[in-house]
Order: structure tokens, then C-alpha cells, then sequence
């Protein structure tokens, strides 16, 4: 029903940097429960301390333009964010991780590799966050073209708290032991709650 000429666009970028740090001390002894088929099986007792950090940084220009009878003009935003957040834990940690042989013999054999962990962690969340913006109109007045330009700043206080995190993991793999080296392919995950 209505033809109008108008044209916008949007430009967004985003960007993750995360970095993890932990570190494991502990003591094992060879328990023989859950070992197969000749393989070994080990609780440990220790400490882990984690750091976690992150920082995004994120970025929008956009532009609309309308004919002045539905806009009252063209209109340029853009907005900046950067979030850091990061913690720092120690807290005492149980893992079970055992190794059962598949193929060779003692000192040149492949091995399924398993285990699991546990941590409670006590230590320091912190989070930053801070976003600005800004909004420039143009618009025709009686005489030619204006500008009216709205700019917003936004820092939240930064956020400093004692928290308590749960960890749990687990991992599995394929090594190939050799009497003075391992070779190992598997994958690990790690759930830090909270």
C-alpha cells in the first residue's frame, strides 16, 4: 500500500577471551577397586586451586533512515561494552582414576584410561561491567540540518564476593604406555556451579 525509501544497517562485533588455570597437589593409593583385567585403580586426597578470568568486549553502530513523514530524520547509534569477570578458588578435592589394559604387555601396551573429581572450592568472584552509548539525530529544520546527540555512561560499582563453588569432572582416554613415557588421547570436561 505504501512505498517508503528507507535504508539501515547494523554492525555488531563480539568478542571472548577466557583463560583457566588449575593446579592439583595430592596424595593416591592404589585402592584395586574398579581395577580390570589387570589394571590399576587410585584414589587421591589433595587441594586444587583454580583461576578462571574472562573479559568480552563488544561493539554496535547502527543507522535508520526514513522519509521525514514517518521519521523525524536519520539516526547514527552506537554502543561499547566490556565485562571482565573472574575467580579465584582453593578448597579441598577427591578424584578415583584407574587405567585397564587393552592390548600389549606390561611396558609397551594400550590402556582405557577413566576417572573422576570432586573439589569444593572457597575463594573470590569478581565481576566489572561498563557500557556506553549513543544515540546522534539528524533532522531538517526551517533552515537546513541539525544535530541532537544523546550519550549515555554506564559503570556498575565492581562486584567483589565470597562464594563457595562446587566442582565436579570427569575424563577418558586411550594411552599408549611405554617403559619411560605415556602417550595420551582422551578428553576431560570440568562443571564449576555457581
Amino acid at each position: 500500500k505504501y512505498t517508503l525509501t528507507n535504508y539501515d544497517f547494523a554492525n555488531a562485533r563480539q568478542q571472548s577471551h577466557s583463560s583457566h588455570a588449575i593446579l592439583d597437589f595430592s596424595v593416591g593409593k592404589d585402592v584395586g577397586i574398579g581395577a580390570f583385567h589387570g589394571g590399576k585403580s587410585t584414589v587421591h586426597f589433595g587441594v586444587r586451586a583454580v583461576q578462571l578470568n574472562e573479559k568480552s568486549d563488544a561493539q554496535l553502530t547502527a543507522f535508520v533512515s526514513a522519509p521525514e513523514k514517518y521519521s523525524p530524520g536519520e539516526v547514527y547509534h552506537t554502543a561499547q561494552a566490556v565485562i571482565t569477570r573472574s575467580f579465584s578458588g582453593t578448597g579441598p578435592s577427591v578424584s578415583w582414576d584407574g587405567a585397564t589394559p587393552l592390548i600389549g604387555a606390561d611396558d609397551d601396551n594400550v590402556t582405557f584410561d577413566w576417572g573422576a573429581n570432586a573439589a569444593i572450592l572457597f575463594g573470590q568472584q569478581k565481576a566489572r561491567v561498563s557500557l556506553h552509548t549513543q544515540d546522534a539525530q539528524y533532522y531538517k529544520t526551517g533552515v537546513g540540518y541539525a544535530t541532537r546527540v544523546l550519550s549515555h555512561s554506564t559503570e556498575t560499582p565492581r562486584r567483589d564476593k565470597t562464594v563457595v563453588v562446587p566442582n565436579v569432572g570427569a575424563f577418558a582416554g586411550l594411552s599408549w604406555r611405554l617403559p619411560n613415557s605415556k602417550v595420551s588421547f582422551g578428553y576431560r570436561a570440568d562443571f564449576f556451579f555457581g
